[in-house]
């Protein structure tokens, strides 16, 4: 193997705020394999790559520094599950405050930003304040975007979807989101300790499944869920957070206009026809993402596992990942097939999240699953080729 191309190589064709996020996702990659290959990445051969991408780049060191996953200190505004680099530095000075806030402690500080622990002393309750770099925002568009967030957000009202109860910008420029303080964990670190049954994951995967549809009933497709962007409360309840990659769609109760996929969000999570441009973003777009949660939890593995853009993009385009069963023999074949069946390709998928969560309620009551993915007819006809094959020989 002669490596991964260069990342240029993959930027042909992308422009302003897509190509800074494809950028970041190909630089995080990168210097994961070089980090890997034992050859030390530095900063400051990135920095002369790529000269107008100085903010990208030490973005993404900074984040790499810290262990941080993509947009990782959104995961830690709501959550106590902390790991060690994520944790407050004592020699950082803290703001007292933070507008009407009075800063606690920091909660963790990543490529994105900073998070704090705050307390709102006129209603007596702890939040979570999020400041991005300031490097994020060299222009007022810039600013805007980032609002984005906390306007889809705010029009949503359910116990799965953490709240934001401010945003906006402080004296000296800087924005600010002001979200809820959940006492809990990452599903990032649930998962990690593989100690939850089939029965506790398909219950765990459908309680998510009923906040992403319902996001979708009103109009706003996540288009980013993955595991810390998911936050398991105190009750053991999932709660969404992070709606900054948010779109806007045609649902029966929100007339929007749909806009095409755009590779925004996490490399593994993104839906085949993102890779294509060819088809509209729609609630089938988070259904895939709800397929790699649940191959994950599976699994304790991602079903594409590239170590560059190019790899995972080719992955996911040939759409034919090991089956859940090839991993770990024990896993139910019901769920292999509805894991199979939303992670398909845009038109054979579940078409909204409801279906999905549908198809592991059936599981749950020891019900047959409507699930035929098309990899099990490929597979079948395969077969019965074969066996028509030798009984021709026979025959003959």
């Amino acid at each position: 193997e002669t490596g991964p191309r260069p990342v240029e190589t993959y930027l042909v064709g992308f422009e302003g705020s897509q190509r800074s996020a494809l950028l970041r996702e190909l630089l995080l990659l990168d210097i994961d394999y070089r980090s890997r290959q034992r050859d030390a990445p530095q900063e400051s051969d990135y920095a002369e790559r790529f000269p107008l991408d100085h903010a990208v780049v030490a973005s993404v060191f900074s984040e790499s520094s810290t262990g941080g996953d993509v947009d990782s200190a959104d995961a830690i505004a709501a959550s106590r599950d902390l790991s060690a680099d994520e944790r407050s530095d004592p020699a950082r000075a803290l703001p007292e405050k933070i507008g009407m806030y009075v800063i606690i402690k920091e909660l963790g500080c990543g490529g994105f930003g900073t998070v704090y622990l705050a307390r709102d002393e006129q209603l007596r309750r702890e939040v979570a304040i999020k400041i991005p770099r300031r490097e994020r925002f060299k222009t007022r568009r810039d600013l805007q975007s980032f609002l984005k967030e906390a306007r889809t957000t705010v029009q949503l009202h359910h116990p799965g979807i953490v709240p934001i109860y401010e945003a906006g910008e402080l004296a000296d420029g800087a924005p600010f989101v002001v979200m809820e303080f959940l006492d809990g964990q990452s599903l990032e670190t649930t998962l990690r300790s593989r100690q939850l049954s089939y029965e506790q994951i398909a219950s765990l995967m459908i309680k998510i499944a009923h906040v992403v549809h319902y996001a979708h009933r009103r109009g706003v497709i996540h288009r980013d869920l993955k595991p810390s962007n998911i936050i398991i409360d105190a009750e053991g309840n999932p709660c969404i957070m992070d709606f900054g990659l948010a779109e806007r769609w045609a649902s029966e109760d929100v007339e929007a206009d749909a806009g095409h996929p755009t590779l925004a969000g996490t490399l593994r999570f993104i839906p085949p026809e993102a890779y294509e441009g060819s088809a509209r973003i729609d609630p089938a777009t988070d259904v895939y993402a709800l397929g790699i949660l649940l191959y994950l939890a599976l699994t304790g593995t991602y079903p594409f596992d590239g170590n560059t853009f190019g790899k995972v993009m080719d992955q996911v385009l040939a759409g034919d990942p090991p089956l859940p069963q090839e991993v770990d023999p024990d896993i139910p074949e019901k769920l292999q097939r509805i894991c199979l069946k939303a992670m398909e390709p845009h038109t054979t998928r579940y078409r909204t999240a409801q279906e999905f969560a549908a198809e592991l309620q059936r599981f749950l009551a020891g019900r047959e699953v409507l699930a035929r993915p098309m990899r099990y007819d490929a597979e079948l006809r395969g077969r019965l080729q074969n066996h028509y094959a030798e009984i021709h020989a026979w025959r003959n």
